[in-house]
């Protein structure tokens, strides 16, 4: 009994809300109608597209209400379009219809507008595609009332209605450039579909907003399809019923975001590219003068290892012969110790010496007298021989006159023999006596010449020996200052050393050196095929890409104008050309998915809570909301 009453209720509130629904309709519709004008105003229209759609998505029914307002002034009123059945909803004049138009009499419009409904199977701009699995498999949406499971349903929304246009704009480079384009006439479509949350839960709808309102959430899905577009809806649900799902469709403009920063952007990046660009140009410029002196780099590497080598060889002898030098140091300074230590028995020879040379000196000048007196006796003796060796001379002369005289005298013969040995001998004294003569005066005259000079000699002896006594005094300064040399010296070999050392690891690290700079030149060589790849490939595309970016937003901005254009132009879904005054909206509704059991008919319930209303127009407008049932 409880459940009875309780589908009682759900049907009565099922019921009301249906009246409440077709109430407001039906005060709407009378407002408009009641809302005259005197005054001859241009008539324009407004076209509502109702559409039943199948539970796919397919269209089961399709016809426009036309709401018409304005006076006019002549005697009839035309509409464009073509239909199957054409009904008055507002009164019971009828108009003369014609293959695509539709011609009312001007007392139609004596009220200030009217409403009329045309039934029509013209194609809709935009297709409608419902699918439903339940619990991962496809089923129709027919087959789902009762059942339970994890449902998904996916909405798939296809614009229909492309276009193509002439599009005008200044490039990055200030040229015109004119494109035709395809385009899609925007519709906003806004999808609704209602969860009664005692029957479904887990809904998931990422791209929806979600609304919920008692028992009951709202989950609604809008886009531009450009063409089309998706929408998923994931529940989990329990004998499983679902309300018609209402879907609107409005031509309309698309709020664009402002790109003129984007614009300005690209554009300074494209500057900033070029830039670049000409940068990169100087940087090969400075790379080929690099390699073109790369050759007196590599020759000057190679000169430099060899003179770093050389160096290395020559401080290399220079310390393997310093040792000899510290030895020979040693030496020295040995040698300079004990020329120091034996200088007083030097002094002492030196004053001995002295003393010795000035007895010499007396001797010589005594000798040097003495011979004097020599030479003055041995002339006078050399000159009496030569007075006997003369007189001598007659005795020889008066042996040979005897002799020749008496030649065969043997007195005679023997006196002149021993005369003439005589003078011989007398001859030999006088040349031995003059040569003694002048031996004596010349070695007279060197032993005074000796005396002279030894008295210099002498003189150099005293100034020797005066030396001589200072010599110890001056070998001591000359071992301290040896020794000094000597410490210098040490020092100055370890730095040979350490010298020897650092060239010797300089010579290794540049021995690859002339490799090295060849690897660096090669390197150079890479950067510049590097970056003159990066400047063709990458920089100049990069520009590309930017100003391709610039036209593209240039031409996209005046695509925008083209595809906004088009929704303010779409005026009337029967004839957009002829229905210039004019505008047009699409109202679609899926049958509901229920489970059916009997209910009363809607008529008599609308009938009895409106008693006053006309039942034709009632009539006229249930007519096309039961077809959605």
């Amino acid at each position: 009994m409880k459940k009875d009453k309780d589908m009682n209720e759900n049907k009565k509130m099922k019921k009301n809300k249906l009246i409440i629904f077709l109430t407001g309709i039906f005060l709407t519709i009378f407002l408009f109608v009641t809302l005259g004008s005197a005054k001859a105003e241009p008539i324009e229209k407004n076209e509502t597209v109702y559409v039943i759609l199948n539970h796919d998505g397919s269209v089961k029914d399709e016809r426009v209400v036309n709401w018409i307002y304005g006076t006019g002034g002549g005697k009839t009123w035309t509409d464009y379009g073509s239909y199957s059945e054409i009904l008055n909803m507002t009164s019971d004049l009828k108009p003369v219809t014609e293959t695509d138009s539709v011609i009312w009499p001007a007392t139609a419009l004596e009220a200030g507008n009217f409403y009329y409904q045309g039934i029509t199977d013209k194609e809709l701009p935009v297709e409608i595609g419902i699918k439903y699995y339940l619990d991962g498999r496809e089923v129709s949406g027919d087959s789902l009332a009762g059942k339970s499971g994890k449902l998904k349903m996916v909405f798939k929304v296809e614009n229909k209605l492309k276009g193509k246009e002439s599009v005008v704009y200044t490039d990055y480079y200030g040229s015109l450039q004119n494109n035709y384009k395809e385009y899609y006439t925007p519709f906003l479509v806004q999808i609704s579909v209602k969860a009664n949350l005692n029957l479904f839960t887990e809904i998931k709808a990422p791209d929806a907003k979600k609304v919920v309102t008692g028992e009951e959430m709202n989950i609604s899905f809008g886009s531009y399809p450009f063409p089309d577009e998706e929408f998923i809806i994931e529940m989990k649900g329990e004998n499983i019923e679902l309300d018609p799902i209402n879907i609107t469709i409005i031509p309309s403009e698309i709020v664009f975001p402002d790109t003129s920063d984007t614009e300005e952007g690209l554009t300074e990046m494209a500057d900033g590219v070029s830039d670049m660009e000409d940068g990169t140009n100087d940087i090969l410029e400075g790379l080929d003068k690099m390699i073109s002196k790369s050759g007196d780099l590599q020759k000057g590497s190679i000169d430099l290892a060899d003179a770093i080598a050389e160096i290395n060889h020559g401080i290399y002898s220079l310390n393997s012969n310093s040792q000899d030098i510290s030895d020979g140091f040693i030496q020295l300074l040995s040698g300079t110790k004990k020329f120091q230590d034996e200088s007083a028995g030097f002094v002492n020879g030196m004053t001995d010496i002295r003393e010795g040379s000035g007895a010499i000196e007396q001797a010589l000048n005594e000798s040097a007298s003495g011979l004097s007196v020599i030479s003055s006796n041995t002339a006078g003796l050399s000159s009496g021989m030569n007075d006997i060796l003369a007189n001598h001379d007659n005795l020889v002369n008066i042996a040979q006159a005897l002799v020749n005289s008496d030649p065969s005298n043997a007195t005679y013969q023997q006196l002149l023999a021993l005369a003439s040995g005589e003078q011989m001998a007398l001859s030999g004294i006088t040349s031995g006596l003059q040569g003694i003569n002048y031996g004596i005066s010349e070695l007279s005259g060197g032993l005074n010449i000796l005396s002279r000079e030894y008295s210099a000699f002498n003189e150099g002896i005293n100034k020797l020996a005066g030396g001589a006594n200072i010599l110890p005094a001056g070998l001591k300064q000359l071992y301290d200052g040896q020794k000094q040399l000597y410490d210098g010296w040490d020092q100055y070999s370890d730095a040979i050393n350490k010298l020897y050392d650092g060239t010797r690891e300089l010579c290794d690290e540049t021995r690859d050196f002339p490799e090295n700079i060849n690897k660096f030149v090669n390197g150079i060589k890479d950067i510049r095929k590097g970056l003159n790849k990066l400047n063709k490939d990458g920089i100049l595309e990069l520009k590309e890409g930017i100003i391709e970016n610039i036209n593209t937003l240039k031409e996209g901005l005046a695509l925008k104008d083209k595809i906004n254009e088009s929704a303010v132009k779409y005026n009337s879904f029967m004839d957009n050309n002829r229905n210039v005054k004019s505008s047009v909206q699409f109202l679609m509704k899926t049958e509901e998915i229920k489970i059916r059991e009997p209910e009363p008919k809607i008529e008599e319930s609308i009938a009895e809570n409106n008693p006053g209303q006309s039942s034709s127009l009632w009539q006229k407008i249930i007519s096309f909301f039961k077809k959605g049932n």
